[in-house]
């Protein structure tokens, strides 16, 4: 094997002649004067490749020449082929060009060792379809250019016999006999002085280590610019790096996406990938899914890669953390996840995958722990399949720390032996929680012991009978004693200001610095020796619901209990959010009942209710604060009489907080009296029961009129536009070209943009340039047109033009009045009685052809004259239909299903914001706000 590089772009200009043509890289000689220039630039122009260049453009790429929207002419010169671009629209070569030079500087070139002449090797390439170019260099070297690796290695094949084949003879030992990983950080010497481009041989010897500072990974694919690589393993012919980097950029066979149960893309790299891959791939996934109620954990589909430089995207769903009690099951269904990936790539004969690191991020599997199974996936699918068609398999992220830890994993199995790497050791040495210890053995909060998925109902009845056996009383306000073994004190007050009570708890999220606004507190009031024991326990890894202790007091505490937990906001509760919280409640209270087990002194722990700070929403809290009830609850039945920790102080500063605790355990002390009220076990809502919502009664109040959704309008486009004068052409555009490989929105860049270039169709200079009247855009004309006859919306800045419809179903809306006032107002109330029937989904909804859920639902206004000019804007949104629109209901979890379409409605008369409800003094002017972002105005 000889040297390589990547092919270079010579091209010249019909204003170029003899052996003065300029390279791509010289600037391009002054013209002697303005006028000249002017004179020139309405001349056509051509631009031409000759020789290898053309050979590559005509072998490669012809596709894309054909796709050329100017005219290319294709001829022999002395023998050698020529390439020739002409256009009077110089800005429009100019952007071929580029376009074509990039083509051509993706294309690799090798040199190989050979007997045979390159007659027969022509003839071996053109009776096997090989799509690789051949050039003769010497009498025993050949040198091919190829686009892909693949193509390559088949004509390596062909000609096995005469090549050496020292590099594949190479095998990757194991973990734990002989070490045939490369670090990063050794330097690459050997190999780049045979081979140039975005791909380097590999080899397993210490010599061959490559640098940490690689700009084009040594791989088989082109895996994207300014890479870095950490580490290559060489395992059964299955070579692997892991590195950082973008993973839409990777040009591989397959990318993999990190998928949830219903395909949606949203949320971390799934919605990075979506964004990328665009509409055909989305379009493929909602298609999918239709015959799918949701993928299984450690399950996978393929969908085309839409424009992603891939062609397969391999969408597989990892294990949520904080859905598994028996953390055990997680770490083995993220091992069958990768393995159920691999296996999916080996069956469609794919070469070449890149993998995220799945079920490490919002799905919170603990980063070293997904390392670890990462690796042993890949070390056991490699020895079952040594033969696989899958030579290449590569995890890539673009942040550090889980690759850090993917090459500390390999270094420590590689000393210690591959037994490091099963789940139940990992379980060990991290420290982390899995079910059978202490009190937690039945699973609590309604849970089923493989893998936290809510039990049957039947089940879920013998625990309501259980539950409604315990006694819990109240001893005085906000005082409650659970089976005469366990205080629980709810009260408002400032958590650091307790006395008398052992241990603190105080929640801390995911990030490397101190986030959470009590454990800021005590870090600032620590001493020098304690702020350096909190900061290095915080600065490790953590995954949620882990509890990290310190066995020192402050503030009077004896020891402190930091809960990584994250901020719930103001969202609806999710079932995963309720899930984290009972875990991380759980881990909690085990935790407290660990400590002291030689003393027999009694432990109290103090605690708020842990992630909802900014959760003002008292729906919301409660649905919280049930969770936490229920495992106390769960808790004090499981322990013993003698059980170390006695007193638990539910403690906050904000009174709504305390309020919500205070009624979830009421409500169950009332329950436990009489066993009648029919709460949830697991303190979620029960999904599969509709809603007790009253029907409403039409009689008792007097009609005013119907209201029915229209037809789509037909806009005067006209109207809009105004053509581009002449002089203006030559002016700044709507886009700007940014050089980054960062996946960043480029929409703040596009007001200061300089090419006249259309930002929809980026297609050179503008056809026919015409401006918005308003807010004076420039669009090639059948551009804009196109995109306003699906929304008139401005591209660029979103300013409205026209009507806007959405996609409400087909139903009617009929406006009552009632004598009745509503709190705050002295006037009359308006009703709107929204009725929308079941019926199917139309192409403009997310899931076609699938039956959805319709809804009836009532929206309150005061009859005043400001409450009439809201009636009026909502009729418009009505017909427009706009107030409801199909997909997941954010109460209910349900899809499917009619729902709002964030336009807010006071859904009840009375509660105040909280509950829907009146008062609230600012509602008519948000929604206002609301119905404008719609374009309904009264202007």
């Amino acid at each position: 094997m000889a040297s390589g590089r990547k092919v270079t772009l010579i091209e010249s200009s019909d204003e170029e002649s003899g052996d003065n043509k300029k390279t791509s890289n010289e600037p391009a000689a002054n013209t002697k004067n303005c006028n000249q220039k002017v004179a020139d630039s309405k001349k056509p122009k051509s631009i031409s490749f000759n020789g290898l260049n053309a050979q590559l453009l005509l072998t490669f790429f012809e596709k894309e020449l054909e796709r050329t929207k100017i005219e290319v002419s294709t001829s022999k010169l002395n023998g050698k082929e020529l390439v020739e671009l002409s256009s009077s629209n110089h800005t429009l070569l100019a952007t071929h060009k580029q376009r074509l030079q990039k083509l051509l500087n993706s294309t690799y070139s090798q040199e190989i060792d050979v007997t045979s002449q390159q007659l027969q090797v022509d003839e071996l390439i053109k009776s096997n379809g090989l799509n690789v170019l051949v050039c003769d260099l010497q009498s025993d070297k050949l040198k091919v250019y190829y686009t892909e690796k693949s193509e390559f290695e088949k004509l390596q094949k062909l000609l096995k016999p005469k090549i050496s084949t020292r590099r594949k003879e190479r095998k990757f030992a194991d973990p734990g006999s002989s070490a045939t990983a490369r670090s990063s950080e050794q330097s690459e010497t050997k190999d780049t002085e045979n081979y140039d481009g975005p791909s380097s041989w590999q080899s397993s010897t210490p010599s061959d280590m490559p640098s940490s500072n690689i700009k084009n990974s040594s791989s088989c694919t082109f895996l994207g610019e300014n890479i870095q690589v950490k580490l290559i393993l060489d395992h059964n012919g299955i070579t692997t790096k892991i590195y950082e980097g973008s993973i839409t950029r990777a040009k591989v066979v397959a990318i993999v996406n990190a998928a949830n149960e219903r395909l949606d893309n949203c949320g971390g790299v799934a919605e990075v990938i979506s964004k990328a891959a665009g509409e055909q791939m989305e379009r493929e996934c909602r298609d999918k899914m239709k015959g799918w109620e949701r993928i299984k954990v450690s399950e996978n589909i393929v969908t085309c890669a839409g424009k992603l430089p891939c062609s397969w995207i391999i969408h597989a769903v990892g294990p949520r953390w904080s859905n598994y009690v028996d953390k055990e099951k997680a770490l083995e269904d993220l091992y069958k996840t990768v393995v159920n990936i691999l296996n999916t790539a080996r069956e469609r004969e794919m070469k070449s995958v890149v993998m995220p690191p799945i079920s490490s991020g919002i799905f919170g599997v603990p980063k070293q722990a997904c390392a670890a199974m990462y690796l042993r996936a890949l070390f056991d699918f490699s020895e079952k399949h040594p033969r696989s068609t899958l030579r290449e398999f590569h995890i890539i992220d673009m942040k550090s720390d889980v690759l850090d830890l993917i090459c500390t994993e390999y270094q420590e199995s590689f000393k210690h032996g591959r037994e490091r790497l099963t789940p139940s050791n990992v379980i060990e040495r991290l420290g982390i929680r899995t079910r059978g210890t202490t009190w937690t053995h039945r699973n609590v909060c309604g849970m089923s012991s493989a893998n936290g998925i809510q039990e049957n109902s039947a089940n879920a009845k013998q625990k309501l009978k259980h539950f409604s056996k315990q006694r819990l009383r109240e001893n005085g306000h906000g005082k409650f004693t659970v089976d005469d073994k366990l205080e629980v004190h709810i009260y408002t007050n400032n958590i650091l200001n307790l006395q008398n009570v052992s241990i603190l708890v105080c929640a801390e999220g995911l990030e490397t610095q101190i986030s959470g606004r009590i454990a800021k507190t005590i870090f600032e009031q620590a001493k020098k020796n304690q702020k350096e024991k909190i900061k290095a326990l915080l600065s490790g890894n953590k995954y949620y619901s882990q509890i990290k202790q310190i066995n020192f007091g402050i503030f009077g505490y004896q020891m402190l209990f930091f809960a990584i937990m994250k901020r719930f906001g103001e969202n609806a509760p999710r079932h995963e959010d309720l899930m984290l919280l009972k875990n991380t409640t759980v881990n909690i209270l085990e935790a407290a009942n660990k400590k002291k087990k030689n003393n027999k002194s009694e432990l109290s722990l103090a605690m708020p209710l842990l992630g909802t700070g900014s959760t003002s929403s008292k729906e919301y809290l409660h649905e919280y604060a049930k969770v936490v009830c229920d495992c106390i609850m769960d808790f004090a039945k499981e322990i013993k009489e003698n059980a170390r920790l006695k007193t638990v102080h539910l403690v906050n500063f904000n009174e709504s907080q305390t309020n919500a605790l205070y009624k979830a355990f009421k409500n169950r002390c009332v329950s436990s009296r009489q066993g009648s009220e029919a709460w949830s076990p697991s303190g979620m809502k029960d999904f599969n029961k509709g809603s007790t919502r009253p029907q409403f009664d039409a009689s008792k109040y007097k009609k005013q009129e119907v209201w029915e959704t229209v037809i789509n309008s037909e806009s005067d486009f006209e109207s809009f536009i105004e053509r581009v004068k002449e002089d203006e052409k030559k002016k700044e555009g709507n886009i700007v070209f940014i050089d980054s490989d960062e996946e960043e929105d480029i929409s703040s860049h596009v007001e200061n943009a300089e090419p006249s270039m259309c930002i929809i169709c980026m297609d050179g200079e503008m056809e026919d340039p015409v401006k918005l009247k308003n807010c004076q855009h420039k669009f090639c004309r059948n551009c804009i047109e196109e995109c306003f006859s699906r929304k008139p919306v401005c591209p660029v800045c979103s300013t409205v033009y026209g009507e806007i419809f959405g996609n409400q179903p087909p139903g009617t809306a009929t406006v009552y009045l009632d004598s009745n006032s509503l709190p705050g107002y002295d006037c009359s109330t308006i009703i709107i009685h929204y009725e929308i029937p079941d019926g199917m989904q139309t192409n403009e909804h997310p899931n076609p052809d699938v039956p959805f859920t319709g809804l009836s639902r009532q929206g309150y206004l005061p009859d005043n004259s400001e409450g009439r000019s809201v009636l009026g804007l909502l009729k418009k949104a009505f017909e427009h239909r706009l107030i409801f629109t199909v997909g997941v209901s954010r109460s209910s979890g349900k899809d499917n299903v009619v729902t709002w379409n964030d336009i807010h409605h006071k859904t009840r008369r009375d509660g105040g914001p909280e509950k829907f409800g009146y008062p609230d003094e600012e509602y008519l002017e948000r929604v206002k706000e609301e119905l404008a972002a719609k374009g309904i105005s009264n202007d």
